[in-house]
C-alpha cells in the first residue's frame, strides 16, 4: 500500500459536518479508485459501498432521473443490506461516473442525506464535465490526485513519515546541507525522476529496483493515454491531439522550449490545433505555462495567451519518451540530450501539486526564467538548472527590482549566493 498525502484530506472531508459529495479529480492511473477503495474499507469498515458503472452498467438504473434520493437509498438498503447497520453512516463510491450521466444529476439529491457520504471518481472527467451543464457544482466538493511527490516517493521507500519535516527543516535554513547527505538526497532524486509518481510505476520500481521494469510500465502508461485519445477525443481531433501529445519531446529538446506548431506538423496553425491541445489539458495529460509580459500581479493578467510551454503531467512519463538512453544520462549525470525539458518538466509537477499557477518570462532572448509564481504575497522567480550554471536572468530580475524572492533550482547544495536562494531538487517541493 502507497502512503499517500491525500488520505489525510479525505479524512478531514470525512469529519467536516458540513461536506457535500466528493469529486475525485486526477489523470489517468494516479491511483484515485485504488485510494478511495482503500479509504472507504479502512474508514467506513463494513459499511462501504463500491460500484463501478464501467464493470456494473445494471446498476445505472438504480440512479434514473425520476427517482428521489431517499429512493436511491432505500433501494441500496437493499441491494446492500449487510453494509447498512448500527445507524452508522455509509460511503457510497460512484467509479467510471462519466457512464452514468444521471448519477452525476443525483449527486444534489444525495447531498442531502444525512446517512450516506458519496465520494465519485473516473476517468477524463475534465473532458467529460466541461460537457454536461447538469453537474450540481454547488453541491459537490472538490479534490485532485497528482502522481506522488517526492515525499511520498521516499515513503515508499521506506523511509520514516517524518522524512518530510527533516528536509523542511533544512529548507527553512537555508544553509548549507551536509555534503554526505546532499548526496544521498540526490541519489534518491534521480531515482525519482526517472521513476516519476505513477503508482504503479512506483510499486514495481521499490520491488524491483530495475529501470528496464520501469520503462515497460511506464510504456504502456503511454500507449494507454493514446488510446484515451482515440478513443475519447473528438473526431477531428483525434490526429492532431495526438500529433501534439507526440511532440513534446521535440519542443523540450530545443533551444528555446516555447510551444511551437511547426513542431507538430509543418502545416499546423494554432487555430486548428488549440482546441486538441485543450483537450489535452483537460484530459489531465498535460499542463500549460504561458508567457508574462511583465512580472507583476496579479499574473494572470500578463498572461500571453499564444506564448506557452508544454509539460506532461509526469516527468517519469516524459523521460519514458525519450527512451531508456536518456534514463541513463540522467542517472549517471552523463553528456547526451538536453536535459533541461527533464528537470523544467520536475518542476511544473511540483509546482502544480502545490496548486500553483504555471507561468514563465522570457524577454527579447535576453532575460528568461523557467517559472514564475506567487508565493504568499510575493512575486517568485524559479530559474531550473540541469547543472552547475550560473543564472546571469535571476540577477538582472534582482537588480532591476523585478522580484523580491529568486531561486536557482538545480544539484547544487542549498545557500545563499548572488542574492538569490539555490535550492536542490529534493527541496523544490517547499517552494509553496
Amino acid at each position: 500500500m502507497l502512503k499517500r498525502k491525500i488520505y489525510n484530506q479525505l479524512l478531514i472531508w470525512k469529519d467536516n459536518i458540513n461536506k457535500k459529495p466528493l469529486l475525485l479529480q486526477g489523470s489517468g492511473q494516479t491511483g484515485k479508485s485504488y485510494i478511495v477503495n482503500y479509504f472507504g474499507e479502512n474508514e467506513y469498515k463494513g459499511r462501504f459501498i463500491s460500484i463501478n458503472f464501467l464493470l456494473q452498467p445494471n446498476l445505472k438504473s438504480l440512479f434514473d432521473s425520476d427517482i428521489t434520493g431517499e429512493a436511491i437509498v432505500t433501494n441500496l438498503k437493499t441491494l446492500y443490506k449487510d453494509n447498512f447497520t448500527d445507524n452508522l453512516k455509509v460511503l457510497l463510491f460512484l467509479d467510471e461516473i462519466e457512464e452514468c450521466p444521471n448519477a452525476i444529476i443525483a449527486l444534489k439529491k444525495l447531498s442531502s442525506i444525512s446517512t450516506i457520504d458519496v465520494i465519485v471518481s473516473g476517468t477524463l472527467l475534465g473532458i467529460y464535465f466541461k460537457n454536461v451543464s447538469l453537474l450540481p457544482t454547488k453541491y459537490v466538493d472538490y479534490l485532485t490526485l497528482y502522481p506522488l511527490d517526492f515525499e511520498e516517493f521516499l515513503w515508499s521507500a521506506g523511509f520514516d513519515e517524518n522524512i518530510g519535516s527533516i528536509l523542511n527543516d533544512l529548507f527553512i535554513s537555508k544553509k548549507q546541507v551536509n555534503e554526505t547527505m546532499h548526496l544521498f538526497y540526490m541519489n534518491y532524486f534521480k531515482q525519482y525522476l526517472i521513476v516519476g509518481g505513477m503508482p504503479e510505476v512506483v510499486t514495481i520500481y521499490q520491488r524491483t529496483k530495475d529501470f528496464s521494469m520501469v520503462l515497460i510500465y511506464q510504456k504502456k502508461i503511454l500507449s494507454d493515454y493514446k488510446d484515451y485519445i482515440f478513443k475519447h477525443c473528438t473526431k477531428g481531433d483525434k490526429l492532431k491531439a495526438r500529433e501534439c501529445f507526440d511532440s513534446i519531446p521535440y519542443q523540450l529538446d530545443k533551444d528555446n522550449h516555447k510551444f511551437q506548431y511547426k513542431i507538430v506538423s509543418k502545416q499546423a496553425r494554432s487555430a486548428s490545433y488549440e482546441g486538441s491541445i485543450n483537450w489535452l489539458i483537460e484530459a489531465g495529460m498535460i499542463c500549460k505555462c504561458n508567457n508574462l509580459s511583465s512580472i507583476s500581479m496579479p499574473l494572470q493578467q500578463y498572461k500571453e495567451k499564444d506564448s506557452f510551454r508544454i509539460y506532461l503531467i509526469d516527468h517519469g512519463l516524459y523521460i519514458a519518451m525519450l527512451g531508456e538512453e536518456t534514463q541513463k544520462i540522467i542517472y549517471f549525470d552523463s553528456e547526451g540530450v538536453s536535459k533541461g525539458g527533464v528537470y523544467e518538466n520536475f518542476m511544473a509537477n511540483t509546482l502544480l501539486r502545490n496548486d500553483k499557477q504555471l507561468f514563465y518570462y522570457e524577454k527579447d532572448s535576453k532575460v528568461e526564467v523557467d517559472f514564475v509564481t506567487n508565493s504568499k504575497d510575493e512575486i517568485a522567480v524559479i530559474d531550473v538548472k540541469a547543472g552547475n550554471q550560473n543564472s546571469a536572468s535571476l540577477k538582472y530580475l534582482i537588480n532591476n527590482n523585478s522580484t523580491s524572492l529568486a531561486c536557482k533550482v538545480s544539484n547544487n547544495n542549498l545557500g545563499v549566493w548572488d542574492k538569490y536562494i539555490t535550492i536542490p531538487y529534493y527541496l523544490a517541493m517547499f517552494i509553496k
